[in-house]
């Protein structure tokens, strides 16, 4: 509604003319009004804001706005577009400080934020981050992740070497000169790093970075099973996330195992009954192709054969060509 119009329905409240629909409108008209000034502060030409791209919004700056129903923006990749305007939004709080953070939960509550606006790639920026703002050295006394065999132990470090740990481990077992390069990370919070290494999956999974994925759930999960309360809060989605990666590169037999893993954790876990239903399908889908293509190899070679035995070979001679 022009403005024009606006004040007209405002001369006639104020003259006197209280009708209900008529207030309704001129409510209606003033939250327009409202809603328009707001989006044309925010839209101002040379000013940044966060716009639709895919299936997310990212930072970008407005290069034209006129007020209309659309409005022409720059992404930080250099990208161009035209979006419509009631879509775009002011940057998240933090985007508009430009002081480094050094918190690693600030950082996890920026990324979360972020993938809130489903912007994977920066929120995953942000996981790491605050993963690196946790890192420490190992030193005697340190609760460390061991890579013991393939598989990932909790324990604590008894003594600390130039080039070997000994390292004492939760089930009691102890095992010295181990090289400090099988120590996968320090725990220093383990609440928070198993989080951060979760959504770090998360956002792998999102982005098709599947083996970063598979990485940071398997990091989240071996943290998970540190203690009892950890296990029941990450596990089983450490497991489904993971199951979800692998699943996506085919690796079906270890899909199957993390979803067999989360069901015993959690039995009616909606992620995980859908990761093994989606792996089960999977499977079978991929045993159908598999015989579907022994039998176009038997059919090619018998066919073969045949055409060998017309033309005066030996049947036997040609498969062994």
């Amino acid at each position: 509604m022009e403005d024009a119009a606006v004040e007209a329905l405002k001369a006639r409240v104020t003259g006197g003319d209280l009708d209900p629909g008529l207030l309704r409108q001129l409510a209606d008209a003033l939250d327009a009004q409202t809603t328009k000034e707001k989006r044309r502060r925010l839209l101002r030409t040379g000013g940044r804001v966060r716009a639709p791209r895919g299936v997310g919004r990212e930072p970008c700056l407005v290069s034209d706005y006129d007020g209309g129903d659309s409005v022409d923006v720059v992404y930080d990749d250099g990208g161009e577009g035209t979006v419509e305007a009631s879509k775009a939004s002011s940057l998240l709080d933090f985007e508009m400080d430009e002081s480094a953070c050094g918190d690693a939960s600030e950082l996890k509550r920026r990324g979360n934020a972020l993938f809130g606006e489903k912007d994977w790639v920066n929120a995953a920026a942000h996981y790491e981050r605050a993963l690196k703002v946790l890192k420490r050295p190992p030193t005697t006394g340190a609760r460390v992740l061991i890579n013991a065999n393939s598989q990932l132990r909790c324990g604590t470090l008894s003594d600390v070497s130039t080039k070997t740990v000994d390292v004492m481990y939760d089930d009691g077992v102890d095992e010295d000169d181990l090289d400090r390069r099988r120590v996968i990370l320090v725990v220093n919070d383990a609440e928070l790093q198993c989080s951060l290494y979760l959504n770090l999956a998360k956002c792998g999974l999102k982005v098709n970075r599947l083996r970063d994925s598979t990485s940071a759930a398997t990091l989240a999960g071996g943290l998970a099973n540190s203690t009892e309360e950890l296990k029941a809060r990450f596990l089983c989605s450490a497991r489904v996330v993971r199951g979800r990666a692998n699943l996506a590169q085919k690796k079906l037999r270890h899909a199957l195992r993390d979803a067999d893993v989360a069901l015993e954790l959690n039995a009616s876990d909606a992620g995980a009954l859908a990761l093994k239903r989606d792996a089960e399908r999977a499977k079978k889908l991929a045993l159908r192709e598999n015989k579907k293509l022994a039998k176009e190899v038997t059919q090619w070679v018998e066919t073969a054969q045949g055409k060998f035995t017309e033309n005066g070979g030996d049947a036997g001679d040609c498969a062994q060509q």
